[in-house]
């Protein structure tokens, strides 16, 4: 991982693999990836030697010794001069590069996969994954029937910019544990290929046409509303240059399972500095963290609710949502029997719900694991996290 390295060093060790490269394939390479790669490391790779694309690993919590939390879910962007992570919001502040996630997350399972000793676990496209008699429901890039649904989500549902999804597997796996999925991943997607479903490109090639159609980091959606499980769950993420968000469904019971703010001025850790220790750390800024304010008795989210005469919640049990597209807005509507129509619509820079009757929201998280919400106003709410101050506000309504 380059962040073992001071900025110094992480250049000359660039340089060395460079040269290297060009002096086996006779040019320098146009595109780069690593499981993470620090903001220094990734400018100086584009202001030398032009790359045209970058990928790095999915979200994950703590897997195989990285945290990376909190970022672009999916698809790409343009990451900030300070931290390779976030999203810049202003041209004059981003590496323009952008940067692809690996691995496709399964959107509905992936994000509270449990923590082990290494980690979270992995619901992923990574072909050497794959259901088996005493697994049926870990899903994964070995199981045809996973993939299929993995496909329609990613290509056949609304993803405002572009749908994407990378194939591929670590070669330290070897050819008999990946060969099965992978054959089948590449036939199904020469097939849709064919058809005219979908594009095929290499990493360097897709970093092009992204510069060639996007100035700045475009919103995206990755819309999940069937469950492979069949155990009525949906989700729906949203991503701009600004934020990301997560709605989520539990059969009838609706919330915003995450909410991350993306800020450029909010610097990695191992900007100037190098990682000391085995495990690394990238995040971005939580309002809400599904998992990360969760614990064993207490799911944390941001709920749907009424509040009752009493003083009392009731939660607001809600039908199946319909999805939208306008612009890089995204639109979701869907009905309950208590307070009619729900339409909540994603903009790169907010989001707005509205019902046709009295309506508010519960935000829930556990006592063990706190929240880094520091102080409430009627209008705002105010967080701190890693010494990074930043706000929430409420523009109609109140806190």
């Amino acid at each position: 991982m380059s962040a073992g390295y001071t900025p110094g060093e992480r250049e000359k060790l660039a340089d060395v693999f460079m040269a290297e490269f060009k002096a086996v394939f006779g040019k320098y390479p146009r595109s780069v990836g690593a499981w993470v790669m620090d903001a220094h490391l990734l400018g100086y790779l584009y202001d030398k030697y032009k790359i045209k694309a970058a990928c790095i690993c999915r979200d994950q919590w703590g897997t195989d010794g990285y945290t990376l939390w909190g970022g672009y879910y999916n698809q790409a962007y343009y990451p900030s001069r300070k931290n390779s992570f976030v999203p810049a919001q202003h041209a004059e502040n981003q590496i323009p590069v952008p940067v692809f996630r690996m691995l496709g997350s399964d959107p509905i399972y992936q994000y509270n996969a449990g923590i082990g000793s290494n980690g979270q676990s992995v619901v992923t496209l990574e072909p050497v994954y794959a259901c088996s008699a005493d697994t049926a429901d870990r899903g994964g890039g070995g199981s045809p029937k996973w993939v299929q649904w993995f496909f329609d989500t990613t290509f056949r549902m609304p993803s405002l910019s572009f749908g994407y999804a990378q194939v591929g597997q670590e070669n330290s796996f070897g050819w008999p544990a990946m060969r099965k999925g992978l054959t089948y991943q590449i036939e199904l997607l020469a097939e849709r290929a064919g058809a005219g479903e979908v594009m095929v490109r290499t990493l360097s090639e897709a970093g092009e046409w992204f510069r060639w159609k996007y100035s700045l980091t475009p919103a995206s959606a990755v819309v999940a509303l069937t469950d492979w499980r069949g155990k009525g769950r949906r989700s729906i993420w949203y991503n701009s240059r600004n934020y990301r968000t997560n709605l989520f469904w539990e059969r009838d019971r609706f919330c915003i399972r995450d909410i991350h703010l993306f800020r450029e001025e909010y610097a990695e850790r191992y900007l100037h500095h190098t990682c000391t220790t085995p495990p690394s750390k990238y995040d971005t800024l939580p309002a809400m963290d599904g998992l990360c304010w969760s614990s064993n008795s207490t799911s944390a989210g941001i709920y749907l609710a009424r509040i009752l005469p009493d003083g009392s919640v009731s939660y607001i049990a809600c039908g199946t949502p319909e999805v939208e597209e306008s612009g890089e807005n995204l639109i979701v509507k869907w009905q309950t029997e208590q307070i009619g129509q729900i339409k909540l619509t994603c903009t790169p820079e907010e989001m707005h719900i509205s019902a046709e009757a009295d309506w508010g929201l519960k935000m829930v998280w556990s006592k063990e694991n706190p929240a880094s919400l520091v102080h409430t106003c009627p209008q705002s709410l105010h967080y701190r996290h890693k010494g990074f101050a930043y706000t929430v506000e409420c523009a109609n309504g109140r806190f």
